[in-house]
């Protein structure tokens, strides 16, 4: 059955702020007009297409950037016109039109959603934007419910969901919400005081998302012959054709999106943004498939780059043909109608399958809700200090460690928890209370920083979107005098092999957000210490607890110097025969191990000695997962199980030698929700 849609973006109503009469960006060749009636009348031109083009639409995508910087005043006109398109049944009901917000739909403050709902006064189908309006185990009930409910429908769209499902037509839809940490307050950068202005898919959203197929497929069947589109503003890869990028265009975190719908059988993606009406194949997350990017043009805006005109994309997809589909861009010139005359291109679609299948084994939603439980039982209150103790079933002090995993937990567990909403300015600020003279954090409260304790702290800071902390944290981090003077990768400075790596992926992370020059030139000092300081011989290549001595190879440090080294080779994309030789080795020797015992790395402190448990088979896990070893693999599965087997069912956490440190239960869960995003690919 054949499907028609309409893909509008960035219509940019309103008043061109700033800028007088007219104003030309030499370097990008950009043509500006602010006045009014000019956008008006190719928001007209558009409206005269719709309404006498003869074609009827089946479903509508509006990709963000309906109005100019936050000018509602001008919302209610293109309410109107949407309505009476309906009316006039040239565009399809509500239920069938996706609007996502753009960067320009949404103004600074804590009520930029309703704000944003509220100009958009007739409903639509869009993404999850009020992360924070329902738990996340509520969420996921809904979905099972909505789902279930409608298994035998032929079509399933609610507004208060981010998906459309049409069986018939066999296409589903799903909306992101790109600008979650747009319009942002303040921070600094550099020194600077800037705002933020991020484009990022927020991690419990990717959750839900995830969670939503698993759920389709377990209900009902794998939709692996429905083309399945996925609906952002902004770009999930780079244009490299333009000679000025800005900072904060791209997801910064595109690449596990990009891995995340692949995985779940998404071959086409739409989005706005840009400008720049264009259509590519991106292969860079997936060498088993790929995505067709359809980057939308924009309405309104008065624009010149290259010649290209103010338009749209009409898209028909036939699903007797789920391989291809044909587009066309409609130029909105001053001419009358001119849309019959534009022929329809064939674009051929990647053939990704749907990688995702339920587990029987893996009760996460359970999990989560007992390790919830235990965290805000186990809540510590001493005066103007609040956390967690290192040891997650004790309530005997508020530990700095204990805190910073405590907070990445409740964000991974219960971040829309009525507990967590409630507490989480408190606990915020008093781990950043903690922090010593010099600005780090130490593993204890009476001891001095340590790069371990800093980074964990920064990570805690970063998941839970604390971006004063968190850059304030990274910057004193770059101060420290073991990392400046590189002395952690002397002989003499212990365990350096995971700190090394460690600050390496912590440094990588800051990296993907910022940009910063300045954090790559010691991200790559690292990345050359942990290249040049493996192990090798006939038996594989791994590597020691120190870089520099010869002393007897460690399975956890091999496991996180290689996440370190793919993570590196994942944002840089280098063309590198030497890791690639250095990743094959190194996961020969790994599968070969036997022994998976349990391992107690002990981290110097400035002199003093403080243990923090590795947990051997968790790690191992998520170094075979990122080295390309299928879910088939018997050492993946029967680790799997071993971590399944630590799990206290009785107390909520996991438990490994007695102890219930609040480390190992972080450990454990990161391991099985890798181990489920990537299981079953084949």
């Amino acid at each position: 059955m054949k499907s028609r849609i309409l893909h509008l973006s960035d219509i940019h109503l309103g008043n061109d702020i700033g800028i007088t009469d007219y104003e030309i960006d030499d370097k990008l060749g950009v043509f500006r007009n602010n006045l009014i009636e000019s956008k008006q009348n190719y928001f007209d031109i558009l409206l005269d297409y719709l309404s006498n083009a003869g074609i009827t639409y089946d479903f509508v995508v509006i990709s963000g950037d309906i109005v100019h910087r936050g000018q509602y005043d001008y919302s209610s006109y293109f309410n109107t016109c949407i309505l009476k398109l309906i009316e006039l049944k040239r565009l399809p009901n509500r239920n069938h039109i996706i609007i996502v917000p753009g960067n320009h739909d949404i103004v600074e403050g804590n009520d930029k959603w309703k704000i944003f709902e509220q100009y958009l006064d007739i409903q639509f189908v869009k993404p999850i934007m009020k992360l924070n309006s329902i738990s996340r185990n509520e969420y996921l009930q809904k979905v099972n419910n909505l789902l279930r409910k409608r298994k035998r429908s032929k079509f399933i769209s609610n507004l208060d969901f981010p998906f459309i499902i049409d069986k018939n037509k066999k296409i589903i839809f799903y909306a992101f919400n790109s600008c979650s940490l747009c319009q942002m307050n303040n921070v600094i950068i550099d020194g600077k005081s800037e705002k933020l202005d991020l484009p990022r898919i927020d991690n419990l959203e990717l959750d839900y998302f995830i969670y939503t197929m698993k759920s389709l497929k377990e209900i009902d069947n794998d939709y692996n012959d429905y083309l399945k589109i996925a609906v952002f503003h902004h770009h999930i890869s780079s244009f490299t054709e333009f000679e000025e990028i800005k900072s904060f265009e791209t997801l910064s975190n595109a690449g596990i999106v990009k891995k995340t719908l692949i995985e779940n059988g998404f071959k086409l993606v739409l989005h706005g943004h840009k400008h720049y009406p264009n259509i590519y194949l991106d292969t860079t997350a997936s060498k088993k498939g790929g995505l067709t990017v359809v980057s939308g043009g924009s309405i309104c805006e008065i624009i010149n780059r290259k010649g290209v005109k103010q338009g749209f994309f009409d898209l028909l997809y036939d699903s007797k043909s789920p391989n291809e589909i044909n587009q066309r861009y409609i130029e909105l010139i001053n001419s009358k109608r001119n849309y019959d005359r534009v022929p329809y291109e064939k674009i051929e679609l990647p053939q990704n399958k749907s990688y995702i299948k339920k587990s029987n084994k893996i009760d996460v939603a359970n999990i989560n809700r007992l390790i919830l439980n235990v965290l805000e039982k186990n809540f510590v209150k001493n005066n103007n200090i609040c956390g967690w103790d290192k040891k997650i079933l004790d309530k005997k002090t508020v530990g700095i460690l204990g805190t910073a995993f405590g907070i990445i937990l409740m964000e991974m567990t219960g971040g829309n928890s009525k507990f967590y909403i409630e507490n989480k300015a408190s606990i915020i600020n008093s781990l950043h209370y903690q922090r010593k003279t010099d600005g780090g954090f130490g593993v204890l409260f009476q001891s001095e920083s340590s790069i371990i304790a800093t980074c964990w702290v920064a990570q805690a800071f970063k998941i839970s979107e604390t971006w004063d902390y968190y850059l304030k944290t990274i910057n004193v981090l770059l101060e420290f005098e073991e990392i400046k003077s590189e002395e952690i990768i002397s002989e003499s400075y212990e365990s350096n092999t995971f700190t090394i790596a460690f600050l390496m992926r912590v440094l990588l992370d800051y990296y993907m957000i910022f940009q910063n020059n300045h954090v790559k030139s010691t991200i790559d000092v690292l990345y050359k210490s942990l290249k040049e300081g493996y192990l090798e011989d006939s038996q594989g290549i791994r590597w020691a607890k120190n870089l520099k001595n010869d002393e007897e190879e460690s399975i956890p440090h091999t496991c996180h110097a290689c996440i370190a080294l793919i993570q590196y080779q994942e944002i840089f994309k280098r063309n590198d025969e030497e890791l690639f030789h250095i990743l094959k080795y190194a996961k020969k020797w790994l599968l070969d191990r036997q022994d998976m015992a349990f391992v107690v790395e002990r981290i110097r402190h400035n002199g003093m000695e403080v243990v923090y448990e590795h947990n051997t088979i968790t790690w191992y896990i998520i170094a075979l997962i990122k080295l390309g070893v299928s879910e088939f693999e018997e050492k993946v599965i029967k680790n799997v199980d071993s971590i399944m087997n630590k799990f206290d069912w009785e107390k909520g956490v996991w438990k490994y030698n007695d102890s219930y440190n609040i480390w190992e239960t972080y450990d454990s869960l990161i391991a099985l929700r890798e181990y489920i995003i990537f299981s079953a690919k084949y």
